[in-house]
């Protein structure tokens, strides 16, 4: 569906469910098994978030924010807080802020 994000991870032919099995993912005991990997750039990540608020350079960015050229609709689905983003794939991305995730995925 429209709010299904990154639509790239479900085939557009599988047919909805409410609950996805591991196997249905090739791809995912690849990502399950480098999890230390993205923890360890998520970690470095995470402080950024309050020097970043209102920097352009700064990692994380209000979700669906001017930071991208596509995807500012995402913000339309926050309903309330101040939700972040740091962004690595797509339009507006910076893969260098996390290089071993965005390799693995």
């Amino acid at each position: 569906n429209e709010w299904q994000r990154p639509g790239t991870l479900v085939p557009l032919s599988a047919a909805p469910k409410g609950v996805w099995e591991t196997a249905d993912f090739g791809w995912l005991r690849l990502l399950e098994a480098q999890c230390a990997e993205v923890q360890l750039e998520l970690d470095a990540l995470l402080p950024q978030r309050q020097s970043s608020r209102g920097s352009a350079e700064g990692a994380w960015h209000a979700v669906g924010g001017v930071h991208r050229e596509m995807g500012q609709h995402d913000g339309s689905v926050v309903d309330s807080g101040a939700w972040r983003e740091a962004v690595l794939l797509g339009t507006g991305a910076r893969p260098q802020l996390a290089p071993r995730t965005v390799a693995l995925l």
